[in-house]
């Protein structure tokens, strides 16, 4: 199912980096990066899969838990590089527009095991 993003494009010493943005006011959602590129999408709240069922425990059941250090146990249990943010400290906006994107919640089998 494709959702309609806002995609902001930045110029960085790197050169252009896009970052999905959910907005300022946006709670218990995350963008997932993996490669740089966003990947998936967990939302804590909607529940639109099992595995933000689980993320959704994890964070309520266990106070040292944090959405980060759920993401470092996937990358180390499967061999990953997931990440939450790839937007440049030192960066320029170029532009921002939106998108459709199919950025599907997190696959079950990575957070069954945590």
């Amino acid at each position: 199912m494709e959702i309609k993003y806002r995609v902001v494009t930045y110029y960085t010493f790197r050169g252009l980096v896009k970052s999905v943005h959910l907005g300022d006011f946006v709670y218990g959602e995350w963008i997932v990066y993996q490669d740089e590129e966003a990947r998936y999408h967990i939302n804590v709240f909607k529940q639109r899969a099992n595995s933000d069922l689980i993320i959704n425990d994890l964070l309520l059941n266990n106070k040292n838990e944090t959405i980060k250090t759920i993401i470092d146990k996937i990358n180390k249990n499967h061999g990953l590089k997931l990440s939450l943010n790839n937007r440049p400290f030192i960066r320029l906006r170029l532009r921002s527009e939106t998108a459709d994107l199919n950025l599907p919640p997190i696959p079950d089998h990575f957070v069954k095991n945590l």
